[in-house]
């Protein structure tokens, strides 16, 4: 750990805040807040805040050097103290850390302090009175991944790829039978709530004329033909489709045939 000149307090006055804090810091051990980065950081941020504060007012380089040994031994020495003993530390360090400037000096550096730290010296208090964090222990449990299944007992992939289309062919042909017998049930019911609303017609209006009677079957009958045409059509077209359906499956059945090569048939 380098020692802090006045030649490096210019180094870190001239770059960026972030760069200027990691340099700065670099300068100091900070025992303070081990385990804990967050009030570490914010125990070098008041450093480096009150050390450029010295730097923009001015101070002798050397003098800046001082300011940032003392605020970083001030800040920790603030724990627990009321405001008006803080008030009085910081006086007085400031006035060791600075015997040989102004008074002035000292006033300006004090004020700054007492306003950055008494303004929020809940907030520090709060900050720096916080337990220090214990590393979590975390359980992490292992999956052993399953024991796979011995090579003897697999397949080959085409052979598995056929049978998965085969059960699908399959599933589509119970689809399709079960829709043909759900058409043909509904048509015989449709058939027989028919014939059974005409004849609970003809009860209730008594007689009717020969002509009046033929007409009435002419209807029925030419209904009832348009319906069983309409689902002969819908069930032609069902049974066309489960017969593609068969046809797939024959074919996936039916092995692949073996192609010789040209060294293999001039042997034979």
């Amino acid at each position: 750990m380098a020692s802090l000149t006045a030649t490096e307090m210019q180094r870190i006055a001239k770059v960026e805040k972030r760069e200027g804090m990691q340099r700065l810091s670099e300068h100091f051990q900070w025992n303070e807040f081990v385990g804990d980065s967050q009030r570490q950081l914010l125990h070098q941020e008041f450093v480096y805040e009150v050390a450029m504060f010295a730097v923009n007012r001015g101070f002798p380089w050397t003098a800046t050097s001082e300011v940032a040994r003392m605020s970083k031994e001030l800040l920790p020495n603030l724990k627990g103290l009321e405001r008006d003993q803080a008030i009085e530390l910081t006086a007085e360090r400031v006035s060791q850390c600075l015997p040989s400037l102004p008074e002035v000096h000292h006033a300006t550096m004090f004020n700054f302090i007492a306003e950055t730290y008494v303004h929020h010296q809940q907030l520090y208090q709060a900050f720096m009175s916080l337990p220090a964090p214990k590393n979590p222990v975390v359980q992490l449990k292992v999956e052993v991944p399953p024991v796979p299944p011995q090579l003897s007992e697999g397949m080959d992939i085409k052979e598995w790829e056929t049978q998965n289309a085969v059960r699908r062919l399959a599933s589509a042909q119970e689809e399709k039978l079960a829709e043909i017998r759900q058409l043909r049930q509904q048509a015989g019911r449709l058939q027989q709530e028919q014939l059974e609303a005409t004849l609970e017609c003809f009860g209730r209006e008594g007689s009717r004329g020969k002509q009046e009677v033929e007409k009435i079957i002419h209807d029925i009958v030419k209904a009832q033909g348009e319906k069983i045409m309409e689902t002969m059509m819908k069930e032609s077209a069902l049974i066309q489709e489960l017969l593609e359906l068969k046809i797939q499956m024959k074919a996936m059945a039916r092995p692949e045939p073996v192609v010789l090569s040209s060294h293999q048939k001039t042997k034979k």
